[in-house]
């Protein structure tokens, strides 16, 4: 009896569950690139938006094959280069500076261990 009871208690809550999870509506993701209202994308055309110093600087639609760097060459001026994360419908970039990376000279002078520190 105490089987049967536990086992109708399970079949309960399976099916509490499966309505709760059924009803719960996915959450559509947010594009990060706004989308123009007079000019809507095309199927065969990708969004590329271009973000500087956080503020949005300029939206258009590009071919999806064409490199999303290609589209923001001329606005982003040296030193700083475009670098884009492209997603499926989306391109997102930025311009971002293109300064040498610094590695440490490889000429540094070898210092003898002092006395009482460990290497």
């Amino acid at each position: 009896m105490t089987k049967m009871k536990l086992f109708a208690l399970h079949c309960i809550m399976l099916c509490a569950f499966v309505v709760l999870t059924a009803s719960i509506k996915l959450r559509k993701p947010h594009n990060l690139c706004p989308t123009p209202r007079k000019t809507p994308c095309s199927v065969s055309s990708k969004l590329n938006c271009l973000y500087t110093r956080g503020i949005l600087v300029g939206v258009l639609c590009a071919r999806k094959e064409k490199p999303c760097e290609e589209l923001w060459q001329s606005v982003c001026r040296l030193p700083l280069i475009p670098k884009c994360k492209s997603y499926r419908r989306e391109c997102v970039c930025s311009c971002v500076e293109t300064g040498p990376v610094k590695r440490p000279s490889i000429s540094q002078e070898r210092r003898e261990p002092q006395a009482g520190t460990f290497l």
